[in-house]
């Protein structure tokens, strides 16, 4: 329970933390700065996402698998370093070849790549601690040290180098942080040399390790199409400063999935243990979870609308009131798609992955169709439309498939709220 509440704290730190980023560029740099920038973060993301397909997936699964096969831990590590560093050198190739279409000059290209090398091992070395049962040993690195260096390194620019801000140097900054990073990942796994790599040899299941790295990756490319396409297209069908308003909305996102992610962290166990054998039970916790989420969600969506209206010109520089409509159209689409309940929980807890599978991708289909739609009208509000409305369709079609697969099943209850909050406070008090 507390490396649970460590680890909910370590993540809600960094998201924090790289919001108070996103306000300090947001004065420092000029509008096309501030667009160049996250569009250069979010290329980091989607290569990210092509490269390791679900490669930090399996050497989760893999290394918790070899906790009684030693040879088996050995061998999956070798193999996810060797893919890894493959695709890195992939990935530099179309860099160093094709780095115009994408929009970048040599030096962004170059810390691109650097920040992704750093990156990907990064996401490795967490993932083979995740294996080991040491989730916030290998997550706090990524979360909370390269949040802080981040926010230490613009504070001091802004504050007494305030010429010194801008792009090129913001790289650097990310470069360097990645680096710490992964360094500190890296002595955490030194010490577990013994257990990670033991005498003798390993035992290598390259073909079937490579199948599912690709069929987990399915996953990843779902997630391309959900939530990275948005930002490639407005970059391509509009003009930096649209992006720059878009890129400074999504990071109010934060106060969306915030109540998602705190209270399904507390009710997936319970759900993943009940589905498959006392479905009464699963809907309760279902309805607990669900009549939670929607509470707070409400409340959050009210107060962001409300902040669009006071105290925005407060804090926000005038050259991103475009971002109030785009955050509208967040509370009000993140509210509608919490009456939905958790459905990909849900769905997970049951064995039913496939499903969440195909509809994503279908969603992510429908994601670009809109976007391509929308965004040539309504630019960054565009974007935003096209993304919720495709999200709203996904969560729709999984609760429908819940219905279907697991019969009726409440969304709102009262008491269910009530004794949520009871749950909470005892695990709390232990």
């Amino acid at each position: 329970m507390l490396n649970a509440l460590k680890y909910i704290f370590a993540s809600v730190f960094g998201k924090f933390a790289n919001l108070i980023i996103v306000f300090v560029l947001a004065h420092g740099l000029t509008t096309e700065e501030f667009g160049k920038y996250f569009y250069i973060l979010n290329l980091v993301g989607v290569l990210m996402l092509i490269g390791q397909l679900g490669l930090p997936l399996l050497v989760v699964r893999e290394v918790a698998k070899g906790n009684q096969d030693h040879r088996l831990r050995k061998g999956i590590i070798t193999f996810s370093v060797v893919a890894n560093a493959l695709s890195l050198l992939a990935i530099m190739v179309f860099l160093a070849s094709a780095g115009s279409l994408i929009s970048l000059g040599g030096h962004e290209a170059l810390s691109l790549a650097v920040i992704v090398f750093f990156y990907s091992f990064s996401a490795i070395a967490g993932s083979i601690l995740a294996g080991m049962n040491r989730v916030y040993e290998g997550a706090w690195p990524d979360t909370m040290l390269r949040s802080m260096l981040l926010v230490v390194g613009v504070g001091f620019l802004a504050l007494f180098r305030p010429q010194w801000l801008n792009i090129n140097v913001l790289l650097v900054l990310l470069a360097l942080s990645h680096a710490a990073t992964f360094l500190t990942l890296l002595w955490s796994l030194r010490k577990l040399r013994a257990d990670l790599l033991p005498a003798g040899p390993s035992q290598l299941r390259i073909w079937p390790w490579l199948k599912s790295t690709f069929i987990l990756g399915g996953a990843s490319i779902a997630t391309l199409l959900n939530s990275r396409v948005d930002v490639l297209m407005l970059e391509r069908l509009t003009s930096l400063d649209h992006l720059a308003t878009y890129a400074f909305s999504l990071q109010f996102v934060i106060f969306f999935t915030f109540p998602y992610v705190v209270v399904s962290s507390f009710l997936l166990p319970r759900i993943s243990e009940f589905v498959s054998h006392d479905q009464s039970r699963a809907h309760a916790d279902y309805a607990m979870a669900s009549t939670a989420i929607i509470s707070i969600t409400a409340l959050v969506s009210l107060a962001m609308i409300g902040f669009t209206w006071v105290g925005w010109d407060l804090v926000v520089p005038p050259a991103f009131d475009g971002a109030k409509h785009v955050i509208t159209v967040y509370a009000l689409f993140f509210f509608a798609n919490t009456l939905f309940g958790p459905v990909t929980i849900y769905l997970t807890a049951g064995n039913m992955e496939t499903s969440v599978f195909v509809v994503s991708i279908v969603s992510g289909i429908v994601n670009v169709g809109l976007n391509s739609l929308l965004i040539p009208v309504l630019s960054e509000t565009g974007a935003a439309l096209a993304t919720m409305i495709s999200m709203t369709m996904m969560n729709a079609a999984l609760f429908v498939i819940i219905v279907r697969r697991f019969g009726s099943i409440r969304v709102i209850s009262l008491g269910s709220f009530r004794l949520m909050l009871e749950r909470v406070s005892q695990r709390l008090a232990r």
